[in-house]
């Protein structure tokens, strides 16, 4: 009989038929797709793109751009959510405060030619 597989990076243990821990890969997929974001930023910025909006209860979230299904927050969204586009000068009083800090974040990290 083998060895159960474990997580390199938790020491989870890993269950067939999976062949790496679900949660680490889901951490390492969110922080590439937040990563991703930084080639979208400098034109929504510029407001030469939109911002996509999903409304969660009564706030307004950042839509990640190429996963319409989370928010710049980590914050799952379901497709049936009230959606809008702004332009980045012009989002709603009720946006929401941790994607806008997570957004501030990024294009903190973007070099100061490109932000």
């Amino acid at each position: 009989m083998s060895e159960p597989l474990v997580c390199a990076v938790c020491n989870a243990p890993i269950s067939p038929p999976d062949f790496a821990c679900r949660a680490c890969t889901e951490r390492a997929s969110a922080q590439e797709m937040l990563a991703f974001q930084k080639h979208s930023l400098p034109e929504i910025i510029a407001g030469r793109e939109f911002v996509a909006l999903a409304r969660i209860a009564e706030r307004w979230h950042l839509v990640l751009v190429g996963d319409p299904l989370h928010a710049f927050c980590g914050l799952k969204i379901s497709p049936q959510f009230n959606r809008m586009k702004r332009l980045w000068g012009d989002l709603p009083a009720r946006t929401c405060k941790e994607c806008l800090e997570v957004f501030e974040k990024l294009r903190k990290e973007l070099p100061a030619e490109v932000a």
